[in-house]
This record gives structure tokens, sequence and C-alpha cells, in this order.
């Protein structure tokens, strides 16, 4: 099987059984901070895809790191990704159940990029017209990428608004070879 299929069922089950117990936030905040650890922490990843280490450990080395943290709900569901030999996929697990929580509280992701850093103030009325104009809940993510000369870019989903002077040039420069 996949690991899309596989990360996307586990995460559905783990998802449908927070909101059943009514911990979803609370589910939500810890698998937010796995991978937020994990990103942070490639020796982490590196334990959870070695075939070396035996479960017991692995489960041993989440519960060192997480069972401060997290409530009884994701340890026991990590216990149970452990037992059932699917720890490498962890990382995807949370992934996509994020996203599902995402989805359910209808919230879009927005990457914006500029060629400098954008204030707040801007990040704000940027986060505002968005929210406008799609009806969802924003989530800015923004980045700088200096090959932008100028301008913007902006993804939400699948659409891509791209007012950069890159982008403008490369207009050009086609339209000129014509």
């Amino acid at each position: 099987m996949s690991e899309i299929r596989i990360s996307g069922r586990y995460a559905l089950s783990l998802f449908d059984l927070a909101i059943e117990q009514k911990n979803l936030e609370l589910v939500q905040a810890d698998m937010k901070l796995f991978v937020d650890t994990c990103n942070e922490n490639h020796a982490l990843l590196s334990i959870l895809k070695s075939p070396i280490i035996d479960g017991d450990k692995k489960t041993g080395v989440l519960e060192g790191v997480f069972a401060k943290h997290f409530n009884s709900l994701s340890i026991a569901f990590m216990r149970i990704i452990v037992k059932k030999r699917r720890e490498k996929f962890l990382l995807a697990i949370a992934t996509e159940f994020l996203e599902l929580f995402k989805a359910h509280h209808n919230i879009v992701t927005a990457l914006v990029t500029t060629a400098t850093a954008i204030n707040d103030e801007v990040k704000k009325e940027i986060k505002s017209n968005l929210q406008q104009q799609t009806g969802k809940t924003i989530e800015l993510e923004c980045k700088v990428d200096a090959k932008l000369i100028g301008g913007i870019k902006i993804q939400v989903g699948d659409k891509l608004f791209d007012d950069s002077i890159a982008r403008q040039l490369n207009n050009l420069k086609l339209h000129l070879l014509d």
C-alpha cells in the first residue's frame, strides 16, 4: 500500500476518534508539535524509519519526548502505530491529520512570496483581502525570493496570482520572441 493511502487512513481514523472523544483541538496541537519537532530534529525521523531499532525502543523514544506534552489519545495512537510497524509513516500521518483539521475548520493556507520581507501591516491586509475573496479562514505562509525582483506571488490551493516583475519580464521576453 502506498504512503499516501496509509497515512490518509490512519489520519482519518485518528481524526474521527478525536472528534468522538471531543479532543480534536488537543490532538491537533499534538500533531502540530510532532510535525514541528520532526522538521527540526531529523534524528527523530531517522530513529522512526530505522529497521534496526525495535518497536519498544521507538515507543520509548516517542514517550520520552512527547509524553509530557501530548494527551493520552495521541500517545496511545502513536503506540498503536509503532505496534503495527507503521512508525515510518508517523510524520505523513500527522501532516495528513493537520490537513483534515484545516478542511474541517474551513482553513486554507496561502503562500505569499515577495522579493523582500513584508511587514505585519501588509500581511494583515493581504490576509483580510484573501479571506473576503475566498470566504475561508486564511493562514499566511510568507517567504522571500529575491529572484522575483519585485512584486508578489500568492498561491491559495491550486490558484496562483503572480504579479512579480520576474513574470512580467518573462512575458515580455516571450512576446518579443514571437
